[in-house]
C-alpha cells in the first residue's frame, strides 16, 4: 500500500509483541526529513506512543520494528511530509486495518487492490467515491459495480447479491477515496490480514 501525508492504520496484538513491516519513503521528493512512525496501544492509559521510529526518505525499503507489550488493538501512525510512502506489509503476518470512512480514512495513493469484509445480513453497500476509477468485485470473483458507472464523483449504492454476504469482497483497481457507509469502513491489502470489528464477524 501507498500512503501519503499523515495516516494511521490498525494491527492487534494477542499478547502484546513486536510489529514488523517495511517502508519505503521520499516516493516524491525526497527532502521533507525522515517519515516518522510512532505505536498507539489502545489500552495505554494515557494515549501515549510506546514506539517511535525514523525511515530515511532515500526511496530505499527499510525493516520497520515496534515493540508493545501491551494486548490488544494499536494505532500506527505514519507521517511523511506528504512525500508519499509505500508499506509493505507481511502477508500471514498480524492482521491490518486501513480506515476508509466518512469520519476517518487513510490517503491511499496509486492504483490499489484492497480487501474489505460485508457483514452477514447486508443488502446494500453504500458509499462515496472521489473518482470513476476502479470495482467493486464480489466474494466469487464477480464484478458488482465499476465506480465510471457513476458517470460523475459522487455515492453510490451497490445491491448485495444472494449468498454474497458474510464474506470478503475486494476493490480492483481503485485511486483516490472510497468511502464505505453501511459495512465496517476497514480494507486490507491481503484478505489473510484483515482486521474488522469482531461484533460484525458471522459465528
Amino acid at each position: 500500500m501507498t500512503l501519503r501525508g499523515e495516516n494511521s492504520v490498525f494491527t492487534y496484538l494477542p499478547k502484546g509483541g513486536e510489529i514488523t513491516f517495511s517502508a519505503r519513503g521520499g516516493e516524491l521528493y525526497g527532502d521533507r526529513g525522515p517519515i516518522r512512525i510512532k505505536l498507539y496501544p489502545l489500552l495505554e492509559p494515557l494515549g501515549q506512543s510506546v514506539a517511535e521510529v525514523e525511515v530515511p526518505a532515500d526511496k530505499s525499503d527499510h525493516a520497520v520494528k515496534l515493540a508493545s507489550s501491551y494486548p490488544g488493538l494499536h494505532r500506527i501512525e505514519i507521517k511523511d511530509g506528504n512525500d508519499q510512502t509505500a508499506i509493505t506489509w507481511p502477508v500471514g503476518g498480524l492482521p491490518l486495518a486501513i480506515p476508509s470512512g466518512p469520519e476517518s480514512f487513510a490517503r491511499l495513493e496509486g492504483r490499489q487492490q484492497m480487501y474489505f469484509y460485508v457483514p452477514k445480513g447486508t443488502r446494500t453497500i453504500a458509499g462515496y467515491s472521489e473518482n470513476l476509477t476502479g470495482a467493486l468485485v464480489t466474494a466469487d470473483g464477480s464484478v458488482s459495480f465499476r465506480f465510471s458507472e457513476l458517470k460523475n464523483p459522487g455515492y453510490f449504492d451497490v445491491p448485495v447479491p444472494d449468498g454474497q454476504d458474510g464474506r470478503i469482497w475486494r476493490l480492483e483497481e481503485s485511486r483516490g477515496k472510497k468511502l464505505f457507509m453501511t459495512i465496517p469502513p476497514y480494507l486490507s491489502p491481503a484478505s489473510e490480514s484483515l482486521l474488522v470489528p469482531k461484533e460484525v464477524v458471522s459465528p
